[in-house]
């Protein structure tokens, strides 16, 4: 039961990558699906599931291709699987990433990562 619910969370959020003219792709869906699919992971957080995804929760706040709102939920869902799991994220392999993030002109971007390298400074 757990991989079926990983997998279809896992689809969620990887459905962004699917092109434009493909029917019900559209970039509301896709940006409701991945907002969905993103506040699921960070709510659940069993450890079969952090393990699982927490590699595409890093890949979608770091994509050009995410739109604002999403890197917003996917950096306080890092956030939240940080404070589960404290080994997931590799600070120095992580960190060009970070300065990246803190270049973005939306506020919630902003707020959130900055909240987001507050959680990771007191973690480790």
């Amino acid at each position: 039961m757990m991989s079926s619910i990983v997998n279809t969370i896992r689809t969620d959020l990887t459905a962004a990558g699917a092109p434009s003219g493909v029917k019900g792709a559209a970039s509301g869906d896709n940006d409701a699906a991945q907002s969905l699919a993103l506040c699921s992971i960070a709510n659940i957080s069993g450890l079969e599931l952090i393990q699982s995804l927490h590699v595409e929760v890093q890949h979608i706040l770091v994509s050009k291709s995410s739109t604002p709102n999403v890197r917003k939920k996917a950096a306080l869902c890092l956030l939240r699987l940080v404070r589960t799991s404290p080994n997931l994220v590799a600070g120095r392999e992580f960190a060009p990433h970070v300065a990246q993030l803190l270049q973005d002109r939306h506020l919630g971007v902003l707020t959130s990562t900055m909240s987001l390298l507050n959680g990771l400074a007191i973690q480790h």
